[in-house]
């Protein structure tokens, strides 16, 4: 095996290592900002399904998630920004 292939190896390996986290990381921020959004009553998250629409990292998180009710329904946007593992911030976007 030449040291090239074994380069481009250890960097796939490490790129599919840290993917997971990542997204693991965001469901944590997703779940953190639908507690927060039931905690002030401004959505109801049971029986709801989160998708992740916006992310964006930084000192404060802001996540923009959508909320799905699972048995079909109008659903709601929301945003959320998290500093230090706290939502400081939780709203319903208009659509």
């Amino acid at each position: 095996m030449s040291k090239n292939s074994l380069f481009i190896i250890l960097g796939a390996m490490t790129a599919f290592a840290t993917t997971p986290a990542n997204a693991t990381d965001w469901n944590v921020q997703m779940d953190l900002c639908a507690a927060a959004l039931k905690a002030e009553s401004l959505a109801a998250v049971d029986n709801h399904r989160l998708t992740l629409i916006r992310a964006r990292s930084g000192a404060a998180k802001r996540v923009t998630i959508k909320i799905v009710p699972n048995d079909g329904g109008d659903a709601v946007v929301a945003e959320c920004t998290i500093r230090k593992g706290a939502v400081t911030k939780a709203e319903i976007k208009k659509t």
